[in-house]
Order: C-alpha cells, then sequence, then structure tokens
C-alpha cells in the first residue's frame, strides 16, 4: 500500500511540474521572439535613420549642382551669342584675319569655359552602402535619370568637348573659319545641355522634397 501511495504522490507531483516547465519554456521562447523582434526594429529604425541622412545628403549636393548649373550657362550662353554675331556678320572674313580659332575664341570668351561644379558623391555613397535598397522604387528612378544624365552631359560630355578645341586644327589660321563655326555650335550645344541639367535637377528636386 506504501509502494502503491507513493507512486500516486509522485504522479501528482509530475502532474503539477509539467504545466511549470512548459510555461518556464514558453516564457524562455517568448523572451528570445521578443528580443528578435527589438533587434529587428532596432536595426530598421537605423536603417531608416540613416537613409534620411544620405537622402539629405543627396538633395543637397543636387542643390549644389544646380546652383553651379545656374552660374556657367548664361555664360555660355552668352559666349555662344556673341560667336554667332560674328560669323552672321557681312565683313567676317576681315574680322578673323590671320589669327588662329582658337585665339579667336578666347576673344570672345575671356574666362574661356566656365566648368560646372557637379558632384555625385552622395548618389554614390547610397549604391556603395546599401542604402538605396532603403528608397522606393520611385526616388530610385528619379534619382538614376537624373545622374545618368549628369554623367552623360557634363562629367563626359563637357570634358570632350573642352577637349576638342585644343586640336591640331584649332591653331591653323587658314582653318579659322570652319573651326570657329565647330566652336559656336559646341558651345551652344553646352549651353543646351546645361540648360537642360537645371530643368531636371528642377525637377528632381521638387519631387525628392514632396516625397519627404
Amino acid at each position: 500500500h506504501l509502494s502503491i501511495r507513493r507512486q500516486r504522490q509522485m504522479c501528482i507531483r509530475d502532474r503539477i511540474r509539467i504545466p511549470k516547465l512548459l510555461r518556464e519554456s514558453l516564457l524562455i521562447v517568448l523572451s528570445i521572439l521578443l528580443a528578435l523582434v527589438i533587434n529587428e526594429w532596432r536595426a530598421n529604425q537605423k536603417l531608416e535613420v540613416e537613409k534620411e541622412k544620405i537622402l539629405a545628403s543627396i538633395i543637397l549636393e543636387l542643390e549644389n549642382n544646380l546652383e553651379s548649373l545656374r552660374e556657367v550657362m548664361p555664360y555660355h550662353k552668352k559666349v555662344a551669342k556673341g560667336l554667332s554675331d560674328l560669323l552672321k556678320s557681312e565683313n567676317v572674313q576681315d574680322s578673323l584675319g590671320n589669327r588662329s580659332a582658337i585665339n579667336l575664341f578666347f576673344q570672345y570668351s575671356q574666362n574661356g569655359f566656365q566648368e560646372p561644379r557637379v558632384q555625385a558623391n552622395a548618389w554614390q555613397t547610397a549604391q556603395l552602402s546599401g542604402t538605396m535598397s532603403q528608397f522606393d522604387n520611385e526616388i530610385i528612378y528619379h534619382l538614376s535619370v537624373l545622374h545618368e544624365l549628369q554623367q552623360e552631359g557634363v562629367e563626359t560630355g563637357w570634358k570632350k568637348t573642352a577637349e576638342s578645341f585644343y586640336e591640331s586644327e584649332s591653331f591653323d589660321p587658314s582653318k579659322n573659319l570652319m573651326i570657329l563655326q565647330r566652336f559656336q555650335l559646341s558651345v551652344s550645344s553646352l549651353a543646351g545641355m546645361e540648360r537642360y541639367l537645371i530643368e531636371k535637377h528642377e525637377e528632381t528636386l521638387e519631387f525628392l522634397r514632396n516625397k519627404k
């Protein structure tokens, strides 16, 4: 009888112990899950803060680019107009004389070329850091289009235009009229490219400000 009684007592204790163990196990699991949720939330918060910082840097960079483009575009437009007026004059050949086209160009553009100080450091940082994945598709699209145009139009196009002015023919007086016509077309295209980039910067900045 004694052994039967002990068995019953052990069964009762086990029945009491099992729910207690289940509760403790459940609490441990819930604690782990809660810790994971909190860590994920903190990571998301950190990414959100980082995203806002990068976006603010991109906006500031675009504002500086826009200011630089607004400075140089009117100057290039004025140079193109001066060359155009010279080439349209009746005594254009007499005006050119025996001077080389490059010397004539600098006569009508005393400051030469004015390179726009456009940058893409903040955009490149967003790409390299992986922060860009936090932006929505519309923001990525607008920024991608703008920076592609900027790279083709200024970072590459401007340099090619400037380099073309120093080819050997530019120093040959016998070809001054033909080369000066080419100069005028190049500077006019440069001003048009800069004007287009100004418009795209303005559009993109307005879009980004409305998204914030």
